[in-house]
Protein backbone atom coordinates (compact mmCIF):
# COMPACT_ATOMS: atom_id res chain seq x y z
CA UNK A 1 0.00 0.00 0.00
CA UNK A 2 1.18 3.32 -1.23
CA UNK A 3 1.20 6.33 1.97
CA UNK A 4 1.64 9.65 0.87
CA UNK A 5 1.22 12.27 3.36
CA UNK A 6 0.39 16.04 2.35
CA UNK A 7 0.53 18.29 5.37
CA UNK A 8 -1.33 20.94 4.18
CA UNK A 9 -1.56 23.13 0.64
CA UNK A 10 -3.08 26.46 0.67
CA UNK A 11 -3.83 29.02 -2.61
CA UNK A 12 -2.76 32.40 -2.91
CA UNK A 13 -4.39 34.44 -5.47
CA UNK A 14 -1.11 36.92 -6.08
CA UNK A 15 -1.78 39.56 -8.45
CA UNK A 16 -4.11 37.82 -10.89
CA UNK A 17 -2.31 34.30 -10.75
CA UNK A 18 -2.90 31.12 -8.41
CA UNK A 19 0.15 29.97 -6.43
CA UNK A 20 -0.37 26.52 -4.79
CA UNK A 21 1.61 26.26 -1.90
CA UNK A 22 2.27 22.52 0.12
CA UNK A 23 4.29 20.88 2.93
CA UNK A 24 5.13 16.86 2.04
CA UNK A 25 7.03 14.66 4.50
CA UNK A 26 9.05 12.55 2.01
CA UNK A 27 10.11 9.83 4.65
CA UNK A 28 14.14 9.56 4.38
CA UNK A 29 14.27 10.74 1.01
CA UNK A 30 17.68 9.75 -0.19
CA UNK A 31 18.14 7.20 1.91
CA UNK A 32 16.20 3.74 0.32
CA UNK A 33 14.62 3.29 -2.34
CA UNK A 34 11.49 5.47 -3.74
CA UNK A 35 8.93 5.72 -6.21
CA UNK A 36 10.12 8.84 -7.32
CA UNK A 37 7.52 8.72 -10.32
CA UNK A 38 4.35 8.35 -8.13
CA UNK A 39 6.06 11.14 -5.88
CA UNK A 40 6.59 13.31 -8.82
CA UNK A 41 3.14 13.02 -10.76
CA UNK A 42 1.34 13.74 -6.53
CA UNK A 43 3.94 16.88 -6.66
CA UNK A 44 3.95 18.55 -9.59
CA UNK A 45 0.18 19.34 -8.86
CA UNK A 46 2.12 22.33 -6.61
CA UNK A 47 4.02 25.80 -7.34
CA UNK A 48 6.00 25.03 -4.29
CA UNK A 49 6.49 22.48 -1.98
CA UNK A 50 8.42 22.18 1.51
CA UNK A 51 10.27 19.28 2.14
CA UNK A 52 10.82 17.56 5.17
CA UNK A 53 13.01 14.49 6.15
CA UNK A 54 15.15 14.64 3.30
CA UNK A 55 18.20 12.52 4.12
CA UNK A 56 20.45 13.27 0.99
CA UNK A 57 20.28 16.04 -1.58
CA UNK A 58 20.70 13.12 -4.04
CA UNK A 59 17.43 12.35 -3.78
CA UNK A 60 16.21 15.94 -4.09
CA UNK A 61 18.00 15.99 -7.41
CA UNK A 62 16.54 12.81 -8.38
CA UNK A 63 13.21 14.02 -7.26
CA UNK A 64 13.93 17.44 -9.66
CA UNK A 65 14.68 15.27 -12.78
CA UNK A 66 11.35 13.07 -12.01
CA UNK A 67 9.07 16.44 -11.67
CA UNK A 68 10.44 17.54 -14.97
CA UNK A 69 9.53 14.20 -17.09
CA UNK A 70 6.28 14.26 -15.18
CA UNK A 71 5.47 18.23 -15.86
CA UNK A 72 7.14 19.03 -18.25
CA UNK A 73 8.27 22.52 -16.75
CA UNK A 74 11.33 23.26 -15.23
CA UNK A 75 12.29 22.76 -11.27
CA UNK A 76 14.42 24.06 -8.77
CA UNK A 77 14.80 23.42 -5.05
CA UNK A 78 17.05 25.17 -2.15
CA UNK A 79 18.40 23.12 0.54
CA UNK A 80 19.21 23.92 3.87
CA UNK A 81 22.70 24.30 4.83
CA UNK A 82 22.82 21.60 7.18
CA UNK A 83 20.81 18.76 9.20
CA UNK A 84 18.65 19.45 12.13
CA UNK A 85 18.04 17.15 14.71
CA UNK A 86 18.97 15.20 17.84
CA UNK A 87 22.86 14.84 16.30
CA UNK A 88 23.52 11.39 17.10
CA UNK A 89 22.21 9.18 14.67
CA UNK A 90 19.05 11.20 13.05
CA UNK A 91 19.92 14.49 10.95
CA UNK A 92 17.84 15.48 8.17
CA UNK A 93 18.01 18.58 5.75
CA UNK A 94 15.08 20.81 4.58
CA UNK A 95 14.12 21.69 1.23
CA UNK A 96 12.51 23.66 -0.96
CA UNK A 97 11.56 22.50 -4.59
CA UNK A 98 9.63 25.14 -7.33
CA UNK A 99 8.33 25.49 -10.56
CA UNK A 100 10.70 28.42 -12.19
CA UNK A 101 8.47 29.68 -13.96
CA UNK A 102 5.78 30.45 -11.06
CA UNK A 103 8.39 30.71 -8.38
CA UNK A 104 11.75 32.49 -7.65
CA UNK A 105 14.06 31.89 -4.88
CA UNK A 106 15.12 34.84 -3.59
CA UNK A 107 17.77 33.75 -0.11
CA UNK A 108 17.56 32.13 2.84
CA UNK A 109 16.26 33.37 5.89
CA UNK A 110 18.84 30.62 8.12
CA UNK A 111 17.23 28.73 10.89
CA UNK A 112 15.46 29.92 13.66
CA UNK A 113 17.58 31.05 16.35
CA UNK A 114 16.56 29.02 19.69
CA UNK A 115 16.83 30.23 23.01
CA UNK A 116 16.15 27.48 24.76
CA UNK A 117 16.51 24.24 22.80
CA UNK A 118 12.81 24.82 22.01
CA UNK A 119 13.30 22.53 18.81
CA UNK A 120 14.68 19.12 17.79
CA UNK A 121 14.78 20.13 14.30
CA UNK A 122 14.88 24.29 14.60
CA UNK A 123 12.38 25.49 11.68
CA UNK A 124 14.31 26.77 8.68
CA UNK A 125 13.11 29.64 6.54
CA UNK A 126 13.68 30.94 2.78
CA UNK A 127 12.65 33.88 1.08
CA UNK A 128 10.60 33.67 -2.50
CA UNK A 129 9.01 35.59 -5.13
CA UNK A 130 6.02 35.30 -7.36
CA UNK A 131 5.40 38.04 -9.91
CA UNK A 132 5.45 41.26 -7.67
CA UNK A 133 5.22 39.19 -4.04
CA UNK A 134 8.05 38.40 -1.87
CA UNK A 135 7.14 35.68 0.87
CA UNK A 136 8.84 33.93 3.90
CA UNK A 137 7.77 30.07 3.47
CA UNK A 138 9.24 28.45 7.10
CA UNK A 139 10.08 24.68 6.74
CA UNK A 140 9.75 22.55 10.05
CA UNK A 141 8.98 19.19 11.73
CA UNK A 142 7.51 18.74 14.50
CA UNK A 143 8.15 16.26 17.31
CA UNK A 144 5.56 13.58 17.63
CA UNK A 145 6.08 12.14 20.15
CA UNK A 146 4.77 9.15 22.32
CA UNK A 147 2.75 11.48 24.67
CA UNK A 148 0.24 14.34 23.66
CA UNK A 149 2.64 17.00 25.56
CA UNK A 150 5.35 15.64 23.64
CA UNK A 151 3.38 17.14 20.33
CA UNK A 152 1.69 19.94 22.00
CA UNK A 153 5.69 21.42 23.27
CA UNK A 154 6.91 22.26 19.92
CA UNK A 155 3.26 23.01 18.55
CA UNK A 156 3.09 26.16 21.21
CA UNK A 157 6.39 27.77 19.91
CA UNK A 158 5.60 28.06 16.80
CA UNK A 159 4.30 31.85 17.05
CA UNK A 160 7.72 32.93 17.99
CA UNK A 161 9.06 31.62 14.94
Amino acid sequence: MKKYILYFFIVFNIFSENLILASFNTLHLGWNEKNYKDTAEILSLFDIVALQEVMKKEGVITLINELEKVSHEKWSYHISPYPVGNGEKYNEYYAFIYKEKKVKFVKSMGFYAEKNNEFIREPYGAMFKSNKFDFILVNNHLLFGDKKADRQKEAKELSKV
